[in-house]
C-alpha cells in the first residue's frame, strides 16, 4: 500500500510539474512533424514564442540536430547538426521591436557536401532529424539568468518513396 501511495504521489507531482511547464511552452508551428525535406529544399518556418501577459520572450536559437544530444555534460561531440541562427520576435515589453526576426523559410542543408577545411560530408536517406528551438524568456518570478524553453519537431531528411 505504501509503494502504491508513493507511485500516486510521484505521478501527481509529475502531472503538476508538466502542467506548470506547459504554461510557458513555445512551439514550432511550421514545418509539421515528420515532414519530408530534401537537401537544398526550402521549407516554411514559424515559431510561436512563449511571450504572453507577464511573460517576456527575448531571443531564440534555431538548430537542426541530426541526432538527439546524448548527454548534457561537457563533451567534444555533444551533438551533430546545423545552426540556423539567433532570432527575436516583437513582444512588449521584452522586445518592443524585433531587430533579428526569423525568416519565413529555411533551407535544408546538404550534409553530403564538404563544408570546407578538415570537414567532410556524409550521405543519409530517410533519416530523422530534429528542428530545435531554444528560447530565452522571463516571468515575474526571478531566477538567475533567463528561463529557457526547448521545442523540437522531428523531420525526415532526404526522404525517398518506396
Amino acid at each position: 500500500m505504501i509503494a502504491f501511495r508513493s507511485i500516486l504521489t510521484t505521478g501527481a507531482l509529475l502531472l503538476c510539474s508538466s502542467a506548470a511547464f506547459a504554461q510557458y511552452a513555445g512551439s514550432i508551428i511550421q514545418p509539421a512533424s515528420n515532414t519530408v525535406i530534401a537537401p537544398g529544399e526550402s521549407f516554411p518556418f514559424q515559431y510561436d514564442i512563449v511571450a504572453d501577459y507577464s511573460v517576456s520572450s527575448y531571443n531564440f536559437n534555431v538548430y537542426l540536430f541530426t541526432e538527439p544530444p546524448t548527454t548534457f555534460t561537457p563533451s567534444g561531440s555533444f551533438a551533430n547538426g546545423y545552426f540556423y541562427g539567433r532570432y527575436d520576435q516583437a513582444n512588449y515589453p521584452g522586445v518592443p521591436y524585433a531587430t533579428h526576426p526569423a525568416p519565413s523559410n529555411f533551407t535544408m542543408p546538404d550534409f553530403s557536401k564538404n563544408p570546407g577545411g578538415f570537414g567532410s560530408g556524409a550521405s543519409a536517406s530517410n533519416s530523422t532529424v530534429y528542428l530545435t528551438v531554444i528560447e530565452e524568456y522571463a516571468t515575474g518570478n526571478g531566477v538567475l539568468g533567463f528561463r529557457m524553453n526547448l521545442a523540437l519537431t522531428p523531420l525526415i531528411y532526404n526522404g525517398t518513396t518506396v
